[in-house]
C-alpha cells in the first residue's frame, strides 16, 4: 500500500483548516526526523495566523509530535513546535496569545503519522 506524499498530506491539512472558529486544531505536517518547514507547512502556518487575527481573542496552542518516545523523539517534538511557534511569531502574531506545550509522543498506531505540529485555536 502506498503512503500518501508529504505535499498530499499537507494539501489535506490545508483543506482541513479553512475555519476560524475557535477549538479548530491545525496540522503541521514535517518531513520524518526532520524540523524544516516545508511550503505546505508554511502554507498551514499563515492559516493560523489568519485565522488567529480574525479571531481577535483566539489564544494559540503549540505543540510538537514525534513518531516514538525516545529522548530524540521528545527534542525533535519540542524543535517542531519550536519552529512552529517562531514561525507565528515572526508572521505578527502578539507573544502574549501564543503558548507551545511540551513535545509529547505522538499516535503509536500504525500508518498514523507523527511527525507534526498541533496547532489548536483557544478561547
Amino acid at each position: 500500500m502506498r503512503r500518501p506524499s508529504l505535499s498530499a498530506l499537507g494539501a489535506l491539512a490545508l483543506l482541513a483548516a479553512c475555519t476560524t472558529e475557535p477549538g479548530r486544531a491545525y496540522l503541521v505536517f514535517f518531513p520524518t526526523d526532520e524540523t524544516t518547514l516545508t511550503p505546505d507547512a508554511q502554507g498551514v502556518v499563515q492559516d493560523v495566523v489568519k485565522a488567529a487575527k480574525e479571531s481577535h481573542s483566539a489564544h494559540v496552542v503549540v505543540q510538537g509530535e514525534a513518531d516514538g518516545s525516545t529522548a530524540h523523539d521528545a527534542d525533535l517534538a519540542y524543535k517542531r513546535g519550536a519552529l512552529v511557534t517562531e514561525a507565528l511569531l515572526q508572521a505578527g502574531l502578539d507573544p502574549a496569545r501564543v503558548e507551545q506545550q511540551p513535545g509529547a509522543p505522538g499516535p503509536q498506531e500504525k500508518g498514523v503519522m507523527a511527525h507534526k505540529v498541533v496547532v489548536t485555536l483557544t478561547r
